[in-house]
């Protein structure tokens, strides 16, 4: 169809696409981990692995009841209580889309014409205040939430390169990046809340 219309496929594009897309999933699963041991859920990375790849797919189903409910179930068959795992959902489900926002936030103040790129300094210190908050919150060390939060900010800077490796290969102009990702931010966090609600 897209030869039909005029264009042309790019299979290297389509490739480096394919290369990234897992690389986002392994950080999330990584910090996921990392979040377990270190709120006393399970200290398994390999049990870690199989419960967060069994119930990923859920997390993509409107509401919550699979993703939350997957992970009961799985958690509970390891030994694992459910108030751990429901903390470590909650703090998740919080930090993900909180680094989103501070990417997005980040981004549009940088990208801000004239005496507005002024808010640049003033939604980093907002970003850290709001780490600070939720690792006060939670009772955990803000070097830890920090990382997590960093990390999950990387698997929104890679889903830039793979939306961009994705529009090289079926489109024969090139957008600006930086717009390129405004765009995936803000579409990814709106789905990201729409799947929640």
């Amino acid at each position: 169809e897209i030869r039909q219309a005029g264009g042309e496929v790019e299979w290297r594009w389509l490739a480096v696409a394919a290369a990234l897309y897992p690389l986002s999933m392994a950080v999330q699963l990584l910090v996921w981990h990392d979040l377990m041991a270190t709120i006393g859920g399970h200290g398994s990375l390999r049990g870690n692995v199989i419960a967060y790849s069994l119930v990923n797919l859920g997390k993509s189903l409107p509401g919550v009841l699979f993703h939350i409910g997957g992970r009961l179930l799985v958690y509970d068959a390891l030994g694992v209580a459910r108030s751990l795992t429901l903390r470590a959902t909650l703090i998740e489900g919080l930090l993900f889309p909180l680094a989103g926002l501070l990417c997005w936030l980040n981004l549009a103040a940088l990208r801000a014409p004239g005496a507005l790129r002024l808010l640049l300094p003033l939604t980093l210190v907002g970003s850290v205040a709001a780490l600070r908050g939720l690792a006060r919150w939670q009772g955990l060390a803000p070097r830890r939430v920090a990382l997590w939060a960093g990390s999950y900010a990387l698997t929104w800077l890679n889903g830039l390169f793979f939306l961009l490796a994705l529009v090289n290969a079926v489109s024969p102009s090139r957008p600006d990046a930086l717009t390129l990702w405004q765009i995936w931010l803000a579409g990814s966090l709106a789905g990201y809340a729409a799947t929640y609600l």
